[in-house]
């Protein structure tokens, strides 16, 4: 079992070249786990899940970056069955064998939406991470819908539902220094919530937590906003969330 720091080479390289990737499934939850806990100076909850490590890494690439894989140190072997969204397993080089997983799909979200997931990835240090939000949906329906055996899907789960305030927090933060606008703000809100209507698997997957998606917006520190705007929304929600 190891962190994602381990891949940061690799991953940063292929950003350099402008290659489209993403860093996903239990390794981004890591990496956002680790990235939340050394920048925001509260107590998340986190600690209970620590340690933050995978056994290993899966990476959203398209075919244009794939073939970059073929070039690489390592060994690639390529899927028997790639329609399920696996293209290859890429052992890297050196003693440890770490192994990623070259994934065409994410688990959960539809072939359709993928181009929204890439254009919502978050770059942390020229890394290319999955969204929070979007993370939160894949591990949500990864519980539901795929066998556990080793895997750790709920553990995962329950620390995204302390990661996403934690996102949270940083939009908000964002909005009050003029960094992304208002409504910008409401738009991120917005999509937390509509999943929680909008997508049974999520709601039921966060049920079992005793949650829902609302509850992962931490409204006290927004409910005073200066903004005009966003004390309109929260206002609007307030029967909802009674």
């Amino acid at each position: 079992m190891v962190g994602p720091e381990v891949y940061f080479d690799l991953l940063s390289n292929f950003r350099e070249k402008g290659c489209r990737y993403f860093l996903g499934g239990g390794q981004a939850v890591n990496f956002w786990a680790r990235y939340y806990r050394s920048t925001i100076q509260e107590d998340l909850g986190l600690d209970p899940y620590d340690p933050f490590t995978s056994k290993d890494c899966d990476i959203w690439v398209d075919y244009g970056t794939f073939k970059f894989f073929e070039t690489e140190p390592g060994n690639l072997r390529k899927s028997q069955s790639p329609a399920d969204g696996q293209l290859a397993i890429y052992t890297m080089p050196g003693e440890a064998q770490l192994r990623v997983d070259l994934l065409t799909a994410v688990y959960g979200i539809p072939t359709y939406e993928i181009e929204r997931v890439v254009k919502r990835v978050q770059i942390i240090s020229g890394i290319a991470v999955i969204d929070p939000i979007y993370l939160l949906k894949a591990k949500c329906h990864n519980l539901a819908g795929l066998p556990q055996g080793n895997r750790q899907d709920r553990k995962h789960v329950g620390m995204m539902s302390r990661i996403v305030p934690a996102y949270l927090t940083t939009v908000f933060q964002a909005m009050h220094s003029g960094e992304i606008t208002d409504r910008q703000t409401i738009n991120e809100l917005e999509f937390l919530l509509d999943l929680g209507n909008s997508d049974g698997v999520v709601a039921r997957t966060l049920g079992t937590l005793g949650l829902q998606c609302r509850d992962l917006v931490p409204w006290e520190k927004i409910e005073n906003s200066p903004s005009e705007k966003m004390r309109h929304f929260v206002a609007s929600l307030s029967q909802t969330r009674s």
